[in-house]
């Protein structure tokens, strides 16, 4: 949700906002109509896109439900196919604050 209440803020930056998530694509759509998300948000049922940036979550391991699931964080921009930075924090609980994510910006 931090994503949503910021997106003016990063669209000064030039930045895009993406999210993908593991969740099914009727859960996506009913999220993204409930809360009025005005960015594109990926399904990543099997966590490929997790594995292509190597932010899977091993913890969750295969059966669980949340198998495939990355750990939570911002992946900044992609030059010519190179990610510049990447955000990604351990526990599950824990998200990049708006001001961490504006700093790294900056510097990229």
């Amino acid at each position: 949700m931090q994503l949503f209440e910021n997106q003016s803020a990063f669209e000064t930056y030039e930045v895009k906002v993406i999210a993908f998530t593991i969740d099914s694509t009727a859960k996506l759509c009913k999220f993204v109509k409930k809360h009025s998300i005005g960015y594109p948000i990926l399904g990543d049922t099997n966590g490929k896109v997790a594995d292509t940036f190597g932010i899977r979550n091993e913890q969750m391991r295969r059966g669980y439900f949340a198998y495939g699931a990355p750990h939570p964080g911002v992946i900044l921009p992609v030059r010519d196919g190179i990610v510049l930075r990447k955000l990604d924090q351990q526990d599950y609980q824990n998200r990049p604050t708006f001001a961490e994510i504006s700093a790294t910006v900056r510097e990229a």
